[in-house]
């Protein structure tokens, strides 16, 4: 069966990014298209466009807001809908946002690539997409997904937001996260660059370890191994410092939880809110 040849709209990060890993996946990239100020427009001769130039699958990799403007002006294009499938990568968003297509006969879909997206990406191996829709594109964005060396996840629309929250607190707070422990390190007179250029190899170890098992099994430190004075001499420094106390102490409550009942209650009262 012959691969389902493919157009994209937007080629910002994600769109650009889908160019280069399906076309070296051997799918045919049929067209590509940018937004100006008023229509949308062939990123390679400037040509609106018309539903006849669109492959058997669109992405439509635009920016949230505009997801619903752009499937409206999609929408009022003339031809025959059927066996047309039309694809957002929002993480945020369901498919509904491109109900106006279905409406005129189109199939929907999302498939929400769980990664940080730069414009330099060509490729999606080992990664995970997330999304809903009409089957028939779920169909290709599966078979898509294998052939980019990649997995996909169903899930139910109303169930995706839950997906992008952890997507956030596993990427965007990992940033923060070392943030704050260049700033404490900082306070050893180091120079802030240097602590975090110090805290990426031990950062990227523990991504490893976590990769072989269950958080539980990745965690190290002085929690995992119940040593209160370690913990206590942590704790009578960083509290003169708000933030840095305050942070100490919540991801030490949350670590708690993955540690023995009996290190448990030996830790407890470290870690409670000062009054």
């Amino acid at each position: 069966m012959a691969l389902p040849t493919i157009s994209i709209i937007g080629m910002g990060n994600v769109g650009s990014a889908l160019f280069k890993a399906c076309r070296a996946a051997d799918y045919k990239i049929h067209t590509l298209y940018n937004r100006s100020e008023s229509e949308l427009a062939s990123v390679h001769t400037g040509m609106p466009v018309h539903l006849k130039e669109l492959g058997d699958l669109t992405f439509i990799t635009v920016s949230d807001q505009a997801l619903g403007s752009v499937a409206e002006s999609l929408s009022d294009l003339p031809g025959e809908w059927e066996g047309k499938c039309f694809v957002h990568c929002s993480g945020t968003l369901s498919s509904d946002v491109l109900n106006s297509l279905q409406n005129h006969g189109a199939n929907i879909a999302s498939f929400h690539p769980m990664m940080s997206v730069k414009t330099d990406l060509s490729s999606f191996k080992n990664i995970y997409f997330d999304g809903e829709g009409d089957e028939i594109c779920l169909s290709m964005l599966n078979e898509l997904a294998g052939r980019l060396g990649a997995r996909f996840m169903e899930v139910d629309a109303a169930d995706r937001k839950f997906l992008h929250a952890a997507s956030v607190v596993a990427s965007n707070y990992l940033v923060t996260l070392a943030e704050v422990a260049s700033k404490i390190g900082e306070r050893s007179g180091q120079q802030k660059s240097e602590v975090l250029k110090a805290m990426l190899p031990l950062m990227k170890s523990t991504l490893r370890n976590l990769q072989s098992g269950e958080p539980r099994e990745a965690l190290t430190g002085p929690i995992a191994r119940g040593e209160k004075e370690v913990i206590e001499k942590h704790l009578s420094f960083l509290g003169k410092n708000e933030d840095d106390g305050e942070v100490y102490r919540l991801l030490g409550r949350l670590t708690l939880g993955l540690v023995d009942e009996k290190t448990r209650k030996k830790l407890s009262a470290l870690f409670e809110d000062e009054k």
